[in-house]
């Protein structure tokens, strides 16, 4: 048992060594990244860069003792907190903002850090490193904990608002949709918890090493998502930055009877010739097919039939779906190949669009349609 937990010691280090290596590599990469959002690449580098340093200098504090009169050693790591909040709400606008710039006014983010950094450098210099183990060090841990999950919240947001926005322009999401990042935030805000906990009931630090190896797995998951993630802006986004229907076309010069003439049209091409069948099919592209302004379309489909473009256009790639699954001509395709037939990019957009739609799945769907025409055995 005694050289289990004292090989466990031993591998944990080791560990976080190798991850805050691996951190090192993947700074480096997105450094160096020439394609997507340069922006976006350059801010997460730089988180990935000072949380690596972090684990780096937490862990070899690990291997030599505290000096007399010197505050703890974790809470020089600590202040990394103040960075990473900041850095994962910038690097979410940086990734939902079209033409988005690190600004001047973008640096009041860095205040709270900068105001610890002093506050730290005070400490020492006077000697007082008994005044992180009283009430001022709890204090700051509990700002810690109300900044950090602030940030994170604020991500949330900013993704949910994003998620809106591109369904308003976009019939398929799969290379634009931050759904990863939005997991490995909401990830976040449980081990960041977890880890402040932890350190507040004052555990064991080698204890708290598998805290930091979780939160580095988390790190380094929006590293690696962030390496492959394709340039999101592949068209223009039309929605606008109000969520209101009403407020978002006030302003609009469409009357009633040219937007029911466009409403006409529009659905004349749907049924004629099935643009929707396009994997690629965005709002701008059909509103080059149909020579109509794209926010005159979009207003169409949200104030006269209730829908957003994603939600208009695969109700079509469904109703297509149905009608090959049911085709008997059809019934050599497998599902898979029904589901491209009628514009779904992928298996697993099929399937889930379809069963939101018909609350059943493409395979039951076949199968009940096929047991409805069979013929009954006679008795």
């Amino acid at each position: 048992m005694i050289n289990s937990e004292s090989s466990l010691r031993l591998v944990i280090p080791v560990l976080l060594f190798v991850g805050a290596a691996q951190g090192f590599l993947l700074a480096g990469a997105l450094f160096s990244l020439r394609r997507g959002n340069a922006t976006a690449n350059r801010i997460l580098a730089s988180l990935l860069l000072i949380f690596s340093i972090t684990i780096f200098f937490h862990t070899l504090a690990q291997f030599r003792p505290r000096l007399p009169g010197e505050p703890p050693d974790a809470w020089a790591g600590h202040s990394v907190f103040l960075l990473f909040g900041p850095l994962m709400f910038l690097y979410a606008k940086a990734l939902t903002t079209k033409g988005f710039r690190l600004q001047i006014g973008d640096s009041i983010h860095l205040i709270p850090f900068l105001a610890f950094c002093l506050l730290y450098q005070l400490v020492r210099k006077l000697s007082l490193p008994s005044a992180f183990s009283g009430p001022v060090g709890a204090g700051l841990f509990l700002f810690m904990v109300a900044q950090m999950l602030s940030y994170l919240l604020a991500v949330l947001e900013i993704l949910n608002n994003h998620g809106a926005r591109i369904r308003e322009s976009f019939s398929s999401l799969e290379h634009i949709n931050l759904r990863w990042l939005r997991l490995v935030t909401m990830g976040q805000i449980v081990i960041w918890s977890v880890a402040f906990v932890v350190e507040m009931f004052k555990s064991d630090p080698r204890r708290i090493n598998v805290v930091w190896l979780l939160v580095s797995a988390f790190m380094y998951m929006v590293g690696y998502f962030g390496i492959s993630q394709p340039e999101i802006f592949t068209a223009r986004i039309e929605s606008g930055e109000s969520t209101g229907t009403g407020e978002k076309y006030g302003k609009s010069a469409l009357s009633a009877a040219e937007a029911e003439l466009i409403l006409k049209r529009l659905e004349k091409m749907m049924k004629s010739e099935k643009p929707y069948v396009n994997a690629g099919l965005t709002l701008p592209l059909l509103s080059k097919q149909l020579s109509i302004p794209v926010h005159h379309l979009s207003q169409v489909i949200n104030q006269h039939l209730g829908k957003n473009f994603f939600e208009f256009i695969n109700g079509y790639r469904v109703d297509e779906a149905k009608r090959l699954l049911v085709d008997p001509k059809m019934r050599n395709l497998t599902l898979a190949a029904i589901g491209f037939e009628a514009g779904f990019n992928s298996v697993s957009s099929f399937n889930s669009i379809f069963k939101k739609v018909t609350s059943t799945t493409p395979s039951r769907y076949r199968a009940s349609a096929e047991a409805a025409v069979s013929p009954k055995p006679a008795y």
